[in-house]
């Protein structure tokens, strides 16, 4: 029995085919895998580097947040400029612990005409390997 596909070829691995891929149609599949491969490679390698640079992101965010609820939770008159290195935020428990941050606070005026024992400019910003990440708010005293 001989089965046979359009053009009257034998269907490969029958008996009495001609079976088989020659070396050009090997190497040209290879080739096209892995290209695609390659790309799909790129896109992975891509998408960690992003992850990585979104949870420094967040947990530069939640520095900020940090600080800025410890600011509030203080007395006017005692916010002051001040900067803390190799700090990091335990996403777990909220605690800061040693990393690769850097958190900075500056105090400046708001404005001439508003003295500043009634309203202070207050930026913390943090920064990491060539990112920074700083928000400004305006405190008043109560």
């Amino acid at each position: 029995m001989r089965l046979s596909m359009t053009g009257g070829r034998s269907c490969p691995g029958w008996s009495g085919g001609n079976g088989g891929f020659s070396i050009i149609e090997v190497l040209v599949a290879s080739t096209i895998l892995t290209v695609a491969l390659m790309g799909f490679l790129s896109v992975a390698v891509s998408a960690t580097n992003l992850d990585g640079r979104n949870k420094d992101q967040a947990k530069a965010i939640a520095l900020v947040n940090d600080k800025y609820e410890e600011l509030k939770a203080a007395d006017f008159s005692t916010i002051a400029a001040s900067s803390e290195a190799n700090i990091d935020i335990d996403h777990t428990s909220g605690a800061i612990v040693a990393g690769k941050f850097t958190r900075a606070v500056t105090v400046a005026q708001v404005d001439p005409a508003i003295p500043a024992t009634v309203a202070q400019s207050v930026t913390v910003a943090i920064t990491w390997t060539g990112h920074t990440v700083s928000q400004t708010s305006i405190f008043m005293k109560p």
